[in-house]
């Protein structure tokens, strides 16, 4: 097995040992007493893998790689089902796995890291008559989203640390000075997008 397949095997090990640790935490459901309860038609591992957004496309189009016992499922279903799934779960896996490899970011420009903030909107649905991720679009008027603020390390093409905000609550500047803080390192050069699209 050459040294690339053994990374990726590594990868993937870690990347389920990662999500099978979030998921014993009662906080990442809605209704920890209920979701996923024993009874239900879909499975949580199942759900957590659909790592995309279903539009209403038919399914099979939506979903070309659904886990086979999500196939018969509406995509309603698989909707409401993710609805029960906080993104916390998500932050968590994230962070387990940057810990995990952290040590594989050996590139510095003169002993600095070179890290790079920018930021992407996530478009969701709209969940019941909660209106917090609805808010204004750098694309336009607006509509239900999370706005991803990313810390990026330019030099080892690796993605170190996020702040998810809902639409209705977005603020680049904020979320640029709280990943600032949780950088331990005090080597660092941080390079800032700017958008040009601003008013």
């Amino acid at each position: 097995m050459s040294d690339t397949s053994n990374l990726c095997d590594k990868f993937r090990r870690s990347f389920n040992r990662a999500i099978a640790a979030e998921i014993c935490k009662p906080e990442i459901f809605s209704n920890p007493q209920t979701d996923f309860s024993r009874n239900r038609n879909l499975n949580l591992l199942p759900v957590i893998s659909i790592s995309y957004r279903a539009d209403t496309r038919p399914i099979s189009a939506s979903l070309p790689q659904l886990h086979p016992s999500l196939s018969s499922a509406s995509l309603s279903a698989i909707s409401q089902a993710r609805q029960k799934i906080k993104s916390s779960l998500y932050i968590g896996v994230f962070n387990r796995m940057n810990q995990g490899f952290r040590y594989l970011d050996t590139e510095r420009f003169k002993s600095y890291r070179l890290l790079a903030v920018d930021g992407s909107e996530l478009r969701v649905s709209p969940d019941g008559n909660d209106l917090s991720t609805y808010g204004g679009s750098k694309k336009g008027g607006k509509r239900h989203y999370f706005h991803a603020n990313m810390l990026y390390d330019v030099l080892n093409h690796t993605c170190v640390d996020m702040v998810l905000q809902p639409g209705s609550e977005k603020n680049e500047d904020s979320a640029f000075l709280d990943l600032a803080e949780r950088v331990e390192d005090p080597n660092v050069i941080y390079t800032v997008t700017e958008d040009t699209n601003a008013s």
